[in-house]
């Protein structure tokens, strides 16, 4: 699976468009997950194995219910939408990355 959306890698300032979930890390004691993801110029780029352009670790409230899917859970904590009110960066800085970064992103079966 992975997160299509359009964001700027501050670093090199190349957009990146596709985004995979490459891990995720349950904290029962804090209730949070916390997922690491990898982004991508295009589709072509993570299907010829080519390196990231950005790697990153975000922090989700909340676990997965009892039987869901880690994975499923990140995901569609990841591309849900910011609360209203909320003004979202759409650039993965070196240093840090604005929680709903891949609010909207549409999950695709890569």
């Amino acid at each position: 699976m992975a997160l299509k959306k359009e964001v700027l890698i501050a670093a090199c300032g190349a957009p990146a468009t596709i985004h995979r979930v490459d891990s995720v890390t349950l904290n029962k004691q804090a209730n949070s997950t916390v997922a690491t993801v990898s982004s991508f110029y295009n589709t072509a780029a993570l299907s010829q194995g080519l390196q990231p352009l950005a790697q990153m670790a975000i922090q989700l409230d909340g676990l997965p219910a009892k039987g869901q899917d880690a994975w499923e859970f990140a995901e569609t904590a990841l591309v849900a939408a910011a609360p209203d009110g909320t003004t979202v960066d759409a650039v993965i800085q070196q240093y840090g990355v604005d929680r709903h970064v891949f609010a909207g992103a549409e999950i695709l079966d890569v």
